[in-house]
C-alpha cells in the first residue's frame, strides 16, 4: 500500500477485487480511486498502465477510467459499503456487468451479492 489513506480505504474497497471496478491498480494511487470506462460513472480520470512488480495486468489497462478521486476524502471511522453501494447502482442503471467471476470467493460467499441484487431490484 502506497500510503495511509490507501491503508484506511482498503476495507471498503477490497470488495471490488471481483468486480470490473478498478480500485487504481496500475496509478500510482492504488486503492484510492474508483472508476469505469464509462462516462456515467464520474469526472475524475485516471489510466491504468502495466507496472512491473507492482500491477503488471490491471483491469482495463491503457483505458481511461472515469470515476472517484478518494485520495482526500476524509476517513471512515469503521468499515462500511458506500462505495460498493454506489458503483452497483451505478453499474445496474448503465447496464454495465458488475460482478467479476471472482467476487463471491472475495467476499467469501454469494450471499453479498444476492443482497446487492435485491437491494438493486427494491430501490431501482
Amino acid at each position: 500500500m502506497p500510503n495511509d489513506q490507501a491503508v484506511a480505504l482498503y476495507p471498503c474497497l477490497s470488495f471490488f477485487e471481483g468486480t470490473t471496478i478498478s480500485t487504481g491498480r496500475g496509478t500510482s494511487f492504488p486503492f484510492q480511486v474508483l472508476g469505469y470506462p464509462a462516462p456515467s460513472f464520474g469526472k475524475f480520470q485516471f489510466t491504468p498502465m502495466s507496472l512491473p512488480g507492482k500491477a503488471p495486468n490491471p483491469k482495463h489497462q491503457d483505458q481511461c477510467y472515469l470515476g472517484m478521486d478518494l485520495r482526500n476524502v476524509q476517513r471512515a471511522p469503521c468499515f462500511d459499503l458506500q462505495y460498493l453501494l454506489r458503483f452497483f447502482q451505478l453499474a445496474t442503471t448503465q447496464e454495465v456487468s458488475f460482478f467479476g467471476p471472482t467476487f463471491d470467493i472475495h467476499v467469501g460467499s454469494a450471499l453479498l451479492r444476492q443482497q446487492l441484487k435485491f437491494v438493486a431490484q427494491s430501490y431501482i
